[in-house]
């Protein structure tokens, strides 16, 4: 198994050679990792998002009339 240091050298070399859109999703993988680490209730949060999903998404409503 490499050591720590190894990887994290092998992941710096890998993210530099990323696209902007990867980057992107890697960004967005590494702070979904870091929420998990925390304790946080995703129940709650999942629940949260869904009573706010009747704002968020409206068919009737264009993302560029806006």
């Amino acid at each position: 198994m490499k050591t720590l240091v190894k990887q994290r050298e092998y992941l710096k070399k890998e993210i530099d050679n990323l696209s902007p859109e990867l980057l992107e999703e890697v960004k967005d993988f590494v702070e979904f990792l870091m929420l998990k680490k925390r304790d946080i209730d995703y129940i709650y949060l999942w629940g949260q998002q869904k009573s706010l999903e009747n704002i968020w998404v409206n068919d009737a409503e264009d993302l560029y009339e806006i």
